[in-house]
Protein backbone atom coordinates (compact mmCIF):
# COMPACT_ATOMS: atom_id res chain seq x y z
CA UNK A 1 0.00 0.00 0.00
CA UNK A 2 1.46 3.33 -1.01
CA UNK A 3 1.29 6.45 1.12
CA UNK A 4 -1.52 8.04 -0.91
CA UNK A 5 -3.78 5.05 -0.38
CA UNK A 6 -3.07 5.10 3.37
CA UNK A 7 -3.95 8.79 3.62
CA UNK A 8 -7.23 8.23 1.78
CA UNK A 9 -8.24 5.47 4.20
CA UNK A 10 -7.58 7.77 7.17
CA UNK A 11 -9.66 10.58 5.64
CA UNK A 12 -12.51 8.20 4.91
CA UNK A 13 -12.49 7.12 8.54
CA UNK A 14 -12.55 10.70 9.87
CA UNK A 15 -15.51 11.93 7.77
CA UNK A 16 -18.16 9.73 9.50
CA UNK A 17 -16.77 10.76 12.89
CA UNK A 18 -17.13 14.42 11.98
CA UNK A 19 -20.71 13.81 10.92
CA UNK A 20 -21.49 12.15 14.25
CA UNK A 21 -19.92 15.02 16.18
CA UNK A 22 -21.88 17.57 14.12
CA UNK A 23 -25.12 15.73 14.83
CA UNK A 24 -24.42 15.70 18.55
CA UNK A 25 -23.59 19.43 18.50
CA UNK A 26 -26.85 20.16 16.70
CA UNK A 27 -28.82 18.11 19.23
CA UNK A 28 -27.26 19.76 22.28
CA UNK A 29 -29.59 22.83 22.34
CA UNK A 30 -32.63 20.58 21.99
CA UNK A 31 -31.37 18.30 24.73
CA UNK A 32 -30.66 21.32 26.95
CA UNK A 33 -34.13 22.75 26.30
CA UNK A 34 -35.70 19.39 27.12
CA UNK A 35 -33.70 19.24 30.32
CA UNK A 36 -34.70 22.75 31.35
CA UNK A 37 -38.34 22.10 30.47
CA UNK A 38 -38.27 18.90 32.44
CA UNK A 39 -36.76 20.65 35.42
CA UNK A 40 -39.35 23.41 35.05
CA UNK A 41 -42.18 20.89 35.10
CA UNK A 42 -40.67 19.23 38.12
CA UNK A 43 -40.38 22.66 39.83
CA UNK A 44 -43.97 23.62 39.01
CA UNK A 45 -45.30 20.23 40.03
CA UNK A 46 -43.47 20.10 43.35
CA UNK A 47 -44.18 23.78 44.06
CA UNK A 48 -47.94 23.18 44.02
CA UNK A 49 -47.59 20.97 47.08
CA UNK A 50 -44.93 23.13 48.71
CA UNK A 51 -47.19 26.18 48.56
CA UNK A 52 -49.65 24.30 50.79
CA UNK A 53 -47.00 23.51 53.38
CA UNK A 54 -47.47 25.04 56.83
CA UNK A 55 -43.81 26.03 56.94
CA UNK A 56 -43.43 29.62 55.75
CA UNK A 57 -39.85 29.14 54.53
CA UNK A 58 -40.83 26.18 52.38
CA UNK A 59 -43.59 28.22 50.77
CA UNK A 60 -41.21 31.13 50.25
CA UNK A 61 -38.64 28.86 48.60
CA UNK A 62 -41.36 27.46 46.33
CA UNK A 63 -42.29 30.97 45.28
CA UNK A 64 -38.67 31.79 44.48
CA UNK A 65 -38.27 28.60 42.43
CA UNK A 66 -41.45 29.29 40.47
CA UNK A 67 -40.29 32.85 39.81
CA UNK A 68 -37.29 31.44 37.98
CA UNK A 69 -39.44 29.45 35.54
CA UNK A 70 -40.70 32.15 33.23
CA UNK A 71 -43.73 30.57 31.60
CA UNK A 72 -47.52 30.69 31.89
CA UNK A 73 -47.77 27.42 33.80
CA UNK A 74 -45.43 28.65 36.52
CA UNK A 75 -47.28 31.97 36.66
CA UNK A 76 -50.61 30.17 37.09
CA UNK A 77 -49.30 28.35 40.17
CA UNK A 78 -47.54 31.45 41.50
CA UNK A 79 -50.82 33.38 41.37
CA UNK A 80 -52.24 31.12 44.08
CA UNK A 81 -49.60 32.46 46.48
CA UNK A 82 -50.85 36.04 46.11
CA UNK A 83 -53.28 35.42 48.96
CA UNK A 84 -50.78 33.68 51.25
CA UNK A 85 -51.36 34.44 54.93
CA UNK A 86 -47.79 35.69 55.26
CA UNK A 87 -47.19 39.13 53.67
CA UNK A 88 -43.60 38.20 52.85
CA UNK A 89 -44.75 35.23 50.76
CA UNK A 90 -47.55 37.09 48.97
CA UNK A 91 -45.22 40.01 48.18
CA UNK A 92 -42.58 37.62 46.82
CA UNK A 93 -45.25 36.03 44.63
CA UNK A 94 -46.30 39.41 43.28
CA UNK A 95 -42.70 40.40 42.57
CA UNK A 96 -42.09 37.01 40.96
CA UNK A 97 -45.03 37.45 38.59
CA UNK A 98 -43.76 40.88 37.63
CA UNK A 99 -40.37 39.27 36.95
CA UNK A 100 -41.96 36.62 34.73
CA UNK A 101 -43.51 39.44 32.72
CA UNK A 102 -45.55 38.84 29.57
CA UNK A 103 -46.11 35.08 30.10
CA UNK A 104 -47.94 35.98 33.33
CA UNK A 105 -50.43 38.33 31.65
CA UNK A 106 -52.95 35.75 30.40
CA UNK A 107 -53.01 33.77 33.69
CA UNK A 108 -53.51 37.00 35.64
CA UNK A 109 -56.34 38.09 33.35
CA UNK A 110 -58.05 34.74 33.92
CA UNK A 111 -57.58 35.07 37.67
CA UNK A 112 -59.16 38.53 37.63
CA UNK A 113 -62.13 37.37 35.57
CA UNK A 114 -62.99 34.11 37.33
CA UNK A 115 -60.92 33.84 40.51
CA UNK A 116 -60.48 30.09 40.09
CA UNK A 117 -56.88 30.24 41.31
CA UNK A 118 -58.00 30.94 44.86
CA UNK A 119 -59.92 29.11 47.56
CA UNK A 120 -63.42 30.38 48.25
CA UNK A 121 -62.34 32.51 51.22
CA UNK A 122 -59.75 34.39 49.18
CA UNK A 123 -61.43 34.90 45.81
CA UNK A 124 -62.26 38.56 46.40
CA UNK A 125 -58.80 39.48 47.65
CA UNK A 126 -57.08 37.32 45.05
CA UNK A 127 -58.84 38.98 42.13
CA UNK A 128 -58.00 42.43 43.46
CA UNK A 129 -54.34 41.61 44.06
CA UNK A 130 -54.10 40.03 40.59
CA UNK A 131 -55.37 43.29 39.13
CA UNK A 132 -52.74 45.21 41.07
CA UNK A 133 -49.96 42.90 39.83
CA UNK A 134 -51.15 43.07 36.23
CA UNK A 135 -51.06 46.87 36.39
CA UNK A 136 -47.35 46.62 37.23
CA UNK A 137 -46.65 44.36 34.26
CA UNK A 138 -48.82 45.95 31.58
CA UNK A 139 -50.77 49.16 32.30
CA UNK A 140 -52.12 49.02 28.72
CA UNK A 141 -53.69 45.58 29.15
CA UNK A 142 -54.94 46.53 32.60
CA UNK A 143 -56.85 49.49 31.20
CA UNK A 144 -59.40 47.37 29.39
CA UNK A 145 -60.00 45.21 32.47
CA UNK A 146 -60.46 48.23 34.73
CA UNK A 147 -63.48 49.37 32.76
CA UNK A 148 -65.13 46.00 33.35
CA UNK A 149 -63.93 45.65 36.93
CA UNK A 150 -65.74 48.78 38.16
CA UNK A 151 -69.02 47.13 37.13
CA UNK A 152 -68.24 43.83 38.91
CA UNK A 153 -70.33 42.63 41.86
CA UNK A 154 -67.20 42.28 43.99
CA UNK A 155 -66.71 45.40 46.13
CA UNK A 156 -63.02 44.68 46.74
CA UNK A 157 -62.34 44.38 43.01
CA UNK A 158 -64.27 47.56 42.25
CA UNK A 159 -62.30 49.42 44.92
CA UNK A 160 -58.98 48.20 43.52
CA UNK A 161 -60.04 49.09 39.98
CA UNK A 162 -60.96 52.63 41.01
CA UNK A 163 -57.66 53.00 42.87
CA UNK A 164 -55.72 51.89 39.76
CA UNK A 165 -57.63 54.38 37.61
CA UNK A 166 -56.55 57.13 39.97
CA UNK A 167 -52.94 55.97 39.85
CA UNK A 168 -52.95 56.15 36.05
CA UNK A 169 -54.21 59.78 36.23
CA UNK A 170 -55.91 59.52 32.86
CA UNK A 171 -59.09 61.41 31.94
CA UNK A 172 -59.97 58.34 29.88
CA UNK A 173 -61.43 56.79 33.03
CA UNK A 174 -63.66 59.72 34.04
CA UNK A 175 -66.84 58.14 32.52
CA UNK A 176 -66.30 54.94 34.54
CA UNK A 177 -65.53 56.91 37.70
CA UNK A 178 -68.71 58.95 37.27
CA UNK A 179 -70.66 55.69 37.30
CA UNK A 180 -69.05 54.94 40.68
CA UNK A 181 -70.45 58.18 42.12
CA UNK A 182 -73.67 56.23 42.71
CA UNK A 183 -71.97 53.01 43.86
CA UNK A 184 -73.77 51.38 46.80
CA UNK A 185 -70.44 50.91 48.59
CA UNK A 186 -69.15 53.87 50.58
CA UNK A 187 -65.65 52.38 50.30
CA UNK A 188 -65.83 52.45 46.50
CA UNK A 189 -67.24 55.98 46.48
CA UNK A 190 -64.51 57.20 48.83
CA UNK A 191 -61.82 55.71 46.59
CA UNK A 192 -63.54 57.33 43.59
CA UNK A 193 -63.25 60.77 45.22
CA UNK A 194 -59.53 60.23 45.68
CA UNK A 195 -59.12 58.98 42.11
CA UNK A 196 -60.92 62.03 40.68
CA UNK A 197 -58.64 64.25 42.75
CA UNK A 198 -55.56 62.54 41.30
CA UNK A 199 -56.85 62.93 37.74
CA UNK A 200 -57.98 66.52 38.26
CA UNK A 201 -58.63 68.84 35.34
CA UNK A 202 -62.06 70.13 34.34
CA UNK A 203 -63.74 66.70 34.25
CA UNK A 204 -62.13 65.50 37.46
CA UNK A 205 -63.28 68.62 39.30
CA UNK A 206 -66.76 68.26 37.81
CA UNK A 207 -66.94 64.77 39.30
CA UNK A 208 -65.73 66.01 42.69
CA UNK A 209 -68.46 68.67 42.74
CA UNK A 210 -71.06 65.93 42.23
CA UNK A 211 -69.73 64.20 45.34
CA UNK A 212 -70.71 67.24 47.42
CA UNK A 213 -74.23 65.80 47.24
CA UNK A 214 -73.23 62.41 48.67
CA UNK A 215 -75.11 60.98 51.65
CA UNK A 216 -71.89 60.42 53.60
CA UNK A 217 -70.43 63.35 55.54
CA UNK A 218 -67.04 61.65 55.39
CA UNK A 219 -67.09 61.51 51.60
CA UNK A 220 -68.27 65.13 51.35
CA UNK A 221 -65.40 66.23 53.60
CA UNK A 222 -62.85 64.34 51.48
CA UNK A 223 -64.37 65.80 48.29
CA UNK A 224 -64.02 69.32 49.75
CA UNK A 225 -60.37 68.71 50.59
CA UNK A 226 -59.73 67.33 47.11
CA UNK A 227 -61.37 70.42 45.58
CA UNK A 228 -59.24 72.63 47.80
CA UNK A 229 -56.12 70.92 46.45
CA UNK A 230 -57.16 71.66 42.86
CA UNK A 231 -56.58 75.40 43.28
CA UNK A 232 -57.95 78.21 41.14
CA UNK A 233 -59.63 75.99 38.55
CA UNK A 234 -61.75 74.30 41.19
CA UNK A 235 -62.76 77.67 42.68
CA UNK A 236 -63.90 78.91 39.29
CA UNK A 237 -65.90 75.75 38.59
CA UNK A 238 -67.49 75.83 42.03
CA UNK A 239 -68.59 79.44 41.69
CA UNK A 240 -70.01 78.71 38.25
CA UNK A 241 -71.94 75.72 39.61
CA UNK A 242 -74.39 77.60 41.82
CA UNK A 243 -77.81 76.27 40.86
CA UNK A 244 -80.84 78.53 40.75
CA UNK A 245 -83.21 75.59 41.04
CA UNK A 246 -81.33 73.53 43.63
CA UNK A 247 -80.77 75.39 46.88
CA UNK A 248 -79.32 72.34 48.64
CA UNK A 249 -76.68 71.93 45.94
CA UNK A 250 -75.82 75.64 46.09
CA UNK A 251 -75.46 75.48 49.88
CA UNK A 252 -73.04 72.57 49.60
CA UNK A 253 -71.01 74.43 47.00
CA UNK A 254 -70.95 77.42 49.33
CA UNK A 255 -69.64 75.23 52.14
CA UNK A 256 -66.91 73.82 49.88
CA UNK A 257 -65.80 77.36 49.01
CA UNK A 258 -65.79 78.21 52.71
CA UNK A 259 -63.50 75.23 53.32
CA UNK A 260 -61.16 76.52 50.61
CA UNK A 261 -61.14 79.85 52.45
CA UNK A 262 -58.90 82.80 51.57
CA UNK A 263 -58.03 81.69 48.00
CA UNK A 264 -61.76 81.77 47.15
CA UNK A 265 -62.39 85.22 48.66
CA UNK A 266 -61.39 87.49 45.77
CA UNK A 267 -62.96 85.32 43.04
CA UNK A 268 -66.26 85.47 44.98
CA UNK A 269 -65.99 89.25 45.37
CA UNK A 270 -65.24 89.60 41.67
CA UNK A 271 -68.26 87.48 40.77
CA UNK A 272 -70.45 89.48 43.14
CA UNK A 273 -69.37 92.81 41.63
CA UNK A 274 -69.56 91.69 38.00
CA UNK A 275 -72.61 93.40 36.40
CA UNK A 276 -73.09 90.37 34.14
CA UNK A 277 -73.59 88.04 37.10
CA UNK A 278 -77.19 86.91 37.52
CA UNK A 279 -79.04 87.84 40.70
CA UNK A 280 -79.25 84.27 42.02
CA UNK A 281 -75.48 83.95 41.58
CA UNK A 282 -74.88 87.26 43.36
CA UNK A 283 -77.03 86.04 46.24
CA UNK A 284 -75.05 82.81 46.44
CA UNK A 285 -71.78 84.75 46.44
CA UNK A 286 -73.03 87.14 49.14
CA UNK A 287 -74.20 84.24 51.29
CA UNK A 288 -70.86 82.45 50.90
CA UNK A 289 -68.88 85.57 51.78
CA UNK A 290 -70.98 85.86 54.93
CA UNK A 291 -70.18 82.26 55.83
CA UNK A 292 -66.47 82.92 55.32
CA UNK A 293 -66.63 85.73 57.94
CA UNK A 294 -63.79 87.64 56.31
CA UNK A 295 -64.05 91.42 56.78
CA UNK A 296 -62.27 91.99 53.47
CA UNK A 297 -65.65 91.27 51.85
CA UNK A 298 -67.43 94.13 53.67
CA UNK A 299 -66.98 96.89 51.02
CA UNK A 300 -68.29 94.64 48.24
CA UNK A 301 -71.27 93.56 50.36
CA UNK A 302 -72.14 97.16 51.26
CA UNK A 303 -72.04 98.06 47.56
CA UNK A 304 -74.39 95.13 46.92
CA UNK A 305 -76.88 96.57 49.44
CA UNK A 306 -77.28 99.51 47.04
CA UNK A 307 -78.42 97.30 44.13
CA UNK A 308 -82.17 97.76 43.90
CA UNK A 309 -83.17 94.11 44.25
CA UNK A 310 -84.69 93.45 47.66
CA UNK A 311 -83.79 89.74 47.88
CA UNK A 312 -80.17 90.56 47.03
CA UNK A 313 -80.01 93.55 49.42
CA UNK A 314 -81.32 91.40 52.29
CA UNK A 315 -78.83 88.63 51.47
CA UNK A 316 -75.96 91.13 51.59
CA UNK A 317 -77.17 92.59 54.89
CA UNK A 318 -77.46 89.12 56.42
CA UNK A 319 -73.91 88.41 55.27
CA UNK A 320 -72.67 91.56 56.98
CA UNK A 321 -74.36 90.49 60.21
CA UNK A 322 -72.78 87.08 59.88
CA UNK A 323 -69.33 88.61 59.45
CA UNK A 324 -70.14 90.70 62.50
CA UNK A 325 -67.47 93.35 62.10
CA UNK A 326 -68.50 96.85 63.33
CA UNK A 327 -66.37 98.47 60.62
CA UNK A 328 -69.38 98.03 58.29
CA UNK A 329 -71.50 100.44 60.35
CA UNK A 330 -70.12 103.70 58.95
CA UNK A 331 -70.51 102.44 55.39
CA UNK A 332 -74.10 101.34 56.04
CA UNK A 333 -74.98 104.70 57.59
CA UNK A 334 -73.98 106.31 54.31
CA UNK A 335 -76.22 103.91 52.40
CA UNK A 336 -79.08 104.49 54.85
CA UNK A 337 -79.26 108.18 53.96
CA UNK A 338 -79.80 107.36 50.30
CA UNK A 339 -82.14 104.34 50.58
CA UNK A 340 -85.70 105.33 49.61
CA UNK A 341 -87.37 101.94 50.17
CA UNK A 342 -88.89 101.86 53.65
CA UNK A 343 -88.52 98.10 54.17
CA UNK A 344 -84.88 98.08 53.11
CA UNK A 345 -84.29 101.21 55.17
CA UNK A 346 -85.62 99.45 58.24
CA UNK A 347 -83.55 96.36 57.46
CA UNK A 348 -80.38 98.46 57.22
CA UNK A 349 -81.18 100.00 60.61
CA UNK A 350 -81.67 96.54 62.06
CA UNK A 351 -78.33 95.43 60.68
CA UNK A 352 -76.60 98.49 62.14
CA UNK A 353 -78.19 97.72 65.53
CA UNK A 354 -76.99 94.14 65.37
CA UNK A 355 -73.46 95.27 64.58
CA UNK A 356 -73.59 98.02 67.19
CA UNK A 357 -74.46 95.40 69.77
CA UNK A 358 -70.80 94.43 69.62
CA UNK A 359 -69.85 97.92 70.86
CA UNK A 360 -72.85 98.47 73.18
CA UNK A 361 -74.43 101.16 70.96
CA UNK A 362 -77.72 101.17 69.07
CA UNK A 363 -78.95 103.08 66.02
CA UNK A 364 -82.14 105.04 66.73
Amino acid sequence: MNSQEGMKMKIDAVIPLRKKISSVVLLLPLLLLAFITGCGKMTVSSAKDELKNENKQIRLNAVKNLSGVKNAESAGVLITALTDKEPEVSKAAADGLVGIGDPAIAPLEDAIKNGKNFDENNVSRGRAVSLAVLSRISPERTGFLLEEAVKDNDETLRTEAVYRMGEMKSARYIPQLEVCIKDKSETVRLETVKALGKIGGYEGIKGLIKFLEDDSDTIIAVAEEQLKSQGEQAITQLINSFDKFDMEKSNRISHALTVIGEPALQPLINKLKDPKTEIFEKRACAYTLGQMKNKKAIPALVDTVQIKRKELQIEALDALVNIGDPSAITLLQGVLKKEPDMKINQRIRKTINQLNAKTGEEEN
